[in-house]
């Protein structure tokens, strides 16, 4: 992985947007200041360093903004992100989930939440814009 250096019910939580530099520690991976977390993730701050640091989990999803141009979201497991070929130099994490079900819970109510406060589904765009 390029980022690897020898030598990181529903609720909303507030969360800095945090980037670590180059400085040391870590991969480029910025997660929103909003993130949304499954009610089963005791603490999202260790899950976080966690990703952050490339520390094995066994049952963390994470939910991003999608790569590729055409897709809105990516629901991630933990694990591929351990991969060298997977990058996470610019992923944007949007929300954390201990299951495939419930990411996909958090997913179905984020797209909820923006379609009521702006009337259409685009959630790329929705978390790009502030």
């Amino acid at each position: 992985m390029k980022c690897r250096k020898k030598g990181n019910g529903l609720k909303e939580r507030g969360a800095e947007v945090s980037a670590p530099g180059r400085e040391g520690y870590g991969c480029g991976m910025r997660f929103c200041r909003n993130l949304w977390v499954g009610g089963s993730i005791r603490d999202p701050e260790k899950v976080k360093w966690k990703l952050k640091h490339n520390a094995g989990q066994f049952s963390v999803y994470v939910i991003a903004l999608a790569a590729a141009e055409g897709d809105q979201l990516d629901i991630i497991h933990c694990g591929y992100l351990k991969q060298r070929c997977f990058d996470t130099d610019d992923m944007f994490v949007v929300g954390l989930a201990s299951s495939r079900q419930e990411a996909v819970e958090i997913v179905a109510s984020l797209a909820g939440k923006v379609v009521r406060e702006t009337g259409d589904a685009d959630l790329k765009g929705y978390f790009l814009k502030g």
